[in-house]
C-alpha cells in the first residue's frame, strides 16, 4: 500500500520554470490526503518557489527543497544541511570564474544572486517565483547557505566543466549534480532527495515499499533508489531510467498525475 508519493518538479511534474500545477493536480493532492497518503514535492527549487507552485494546497504537502537539503513539514524544519563555509567559498569562486553562465545561492532565509536583471535572475523571480534578492557578495549575507546552483540556458554541465563535476563527486563533502540541462546543483554529500525521503519515512513510520516517486534528472537518482515504486520520466536519460522500476509519460502528458490516478484507482 502506498503511503508516501514524492515527485520532482521541473521536467517531471511541470515544464522547466513552470509556475502552475497541471490541471486537477491540486484536487489530486486533496484526494490523496483524504486517503491518508502523504505527498512530497521534491525539487532543487527553494521553499518559496515550491510553495508558490502548490499555493492551492500549500498546507497539505511536505516540502523537500534544495535537492533534499532542506525539508519542511507542517511548518516544521525536519532538517537543514548547510554547506561548510570554506567549501562554499571555493565553489562560489569557481562558479564566478567559469567563463560563462550564472549562479545563485539558496539560504534558509531566502535566495541570493550577484547579477541583477539577467536571464537567470528574471526567471527566478518571474517564473520560479523565488524569493531572491541581488547582493554585492553572497559570502557577506547573514544566512546559512544550503545549496549553490549554476545556470546556463543551454548546457550548464558543459559550461561549468567536467573537472568541476568530478571534483565535487561527493568524496570531499560536496556533490555536484545536474538538475536538467540548465542547472548544476551543489549540496552537501550527506544530503539529497533520497536522504530527505528517508527522513520523512522515519518520521511517519513508512517503509520503502510504501513509497512512490517520480524524477527525470541526476539529482533524482537517490530518491528513486529510496522508493519501492519508482518512475523515471520517459524523457529522462538512460542512466536515470536504469535507477527506476518503471517509466512514466512526461509533464506534457501529466505523467505524474495520470500514473498516480491509474495505480491508485482514483
Amino acid at each position: 500500500m502506498i503511503k508516501l508519493i514524492c515527485s520532482d518538479m521541473d521536467g517531471t511534474l511541470v515544464r522547466d520554470g513552470g509556475s502552475d500545477l497541471p490541471e486537477g493536480f491540486a484536487d489530486l493532492v486533496r484526494e490523496l490526503k483524504k486517503r491518508g497518503i502523504l505527498f512530497a514535492a521534491a525539487s532543487g527549487r527553494p521553499y518559496s518557489s515550491i510553495k508558490h507552485l502548490f499555493r492551492e494546497v500549500a498546507d497539505d504537502i511536505i516540502y523537500i527543497c534544495e535537492s533534499g537539503s532542506f525539508v519542511i513539514d507542517k511548518g516544521e524544519i525536519i532538517y537543514s544541511k548547510c554547506i561548510e563555509r570554506g567549501q562554499m567559498e571555493e565553489i562560489l569562486g569557481e562558479m564566478r570564474n567559469a567563463g560563462g553562465g550564472d549562479y545563485f545561492a539558496s539560504g534558509i532565509k531566502r535566495a541570493y544572486c550577484e547579477k541583477d536583471n539577467t536571464t537567470m535572475s528574471n526567471w527566478l523571480k518571474n517564473d520560479y517565483k523565488t524569493d531572491v534578492i541581488c547582493v554585492e557578495d553572497i559570502l557577506k549575507v547573514d544566512d546559512e547557505i544550503i545549496e549553490l546552483e549554476f545556470y546556463d540556458e543551454k548546457d550548464a554541465v558543459g559550461v561549468i566543466g567536467e573537472e568541476f563535476m568530478k571534483k565535487y563527486d561527493g568524496s570531499n563533502g560536496v556533490k555536484a549534480m545536474d538538475a536538467g540541462y540548465m542547472w548544476v546543483v551543489c549540496i552537501r554529500s550527506d544530503a539529497g532527495k533520497g536522504e530527505a525521503v528517508k527522513a520523512v519515512c522515519e518520521k511517519y513510520g513508512i517503509k520503502k515499499e510504501e513509497v512512490m516517486s517520480f524524477g527525470d534528472s541526476q539529482n533524482d537518482i537517490d530518491m528513486l533508489l529510496a522508493s519501492g515504486e519508482s518512475y523515471a520520466m520517459e524523457t529522462a536519460r538512460d542512466e536515470i531510467k536504469k535507477c527506476a522500476k518503471y517509466t512514466a509519460p512526461n509533464w506534457e502528458h501529466d505523467g505524474v498525475g495520470n500514473t498516480i490516478r491509474k495505480v491508485l484507482g482514483i
